[in-house]
């Protein structure tokens, strides 16, 4: 894939804890400390930014209790990196101004296995 094809800079976001834990404190999958209804309550801070290939589809409308949602996928394709393939989809992404949650990923590309490839959502609640 030529280097054109990565025209938007996306940022990785990955939850941080906000503070130190006991040993004894109740802590998720990474390390973040989670409430009593079991949320985790770490912030999202900077992980990595690198270039992507940003490919929306269309958007879709429905209504949920009595309220319009609109929400887009898009597939991001970015290069593959050490870095790139620890991003879960734990993590976040800032994208053309909005935030993007990762659905699925990463995906190996078959045409071409130096690629990474991510199922985004915007427009919904993480």
């Amino acid at each position: 894939m030529s280097a054109g094809r990565f025209r938007d800079r996306v940022e990785f976001q990955r939850k941080t804890s906000s503070g130190q834990t006991a040993p004894s404190d109740a802590t998720d999958e990474y390390g973040n400390p989670i409430d009593d209804m079991g949320n985790s309550t770490g912030e999202f801070a900077h992980h990595l930014t690198i270039r992507a290939d940003i490919r929306e589809t269309p958007g879709r409308e429905r209504i949920a209790n009595g309220a319009v949602e609109s929400t887009r996928t898009a597939t991001i394709r970015v290069r593959a990196c050490a870095a790139t393939a620890a991003i879960t989809p734990a993590d976040r992404l800032l994208a053309r101004g909005e935030i993007w949650n990762i659905r699925s990923g990463p995906i190996r590309v078959k045409q071409t296995p130096r690629i990474l490839e991510f199922l985004c959502e915007t427009g919904v609640a993480t």
